[in-house]
């Protein structure tokens, strides 16, 4: 499991990657130490990243300062845990287990009717006839 030092370790401030969570799904990253916003970015960014890999996965724990997603395969060992930092103001991935030990799922739990129309409301509204393969 990768995790970065707490905010208090070190007096150098740390330069980190942000996210884009408007990437296409093919193109979300994650890593430790990567800032988001807000924990809806970061549940966006989640939810895309794990879709383009075919896994399927659910927050297990969410409030106002922190949220963790894990595998839905209980014997998986993938999760990624965000938390809220104090300077700058955002929040920011603080461990990051990225190794799927289980299948690929051909019925993703994480890309529902909700995700997809988010996803793609905007481009089909102005490509009336979008097919699946230029939707990537």
């Amino acid at each position: 499991m990768h995790s970065i030092p707490s905010d208090e370790d070190s007096d150098e401030t740390p330069v980190f990657s942000q996210s884009n969570v408007d990437a296409p799904v093919s193109q979300v990253r994650l890593e430790v130490g990567m800032e988001f916003e807000t924990l809806n970015q970061f549940r966006k960014a989640v939810r895309k990243f794990n879709i383009n890999i075919g896994r399927s996965i659910f927050f297990a724990r969410c409030d106002s300062t922190r949220s963790k997603a894990i595998c839905y395969d209980e014997d998986c060992p993938w999760q990624i845990y965000c938390a809220k930092r104090t300077f700058p103001a955002s929040y920011q991935v603080k461990t990051f287990f990225n190794e799927h030990t289980c299948s690929r799922d051909s019925h993703y739990k994480s890309a529902d009717e909700k995700w997809v129309i988010d996803e793609l409301e905007e481009r089909i509204r102005v490509q009336p006839n979008l097919t699946v393969r230029e939707a990537d």
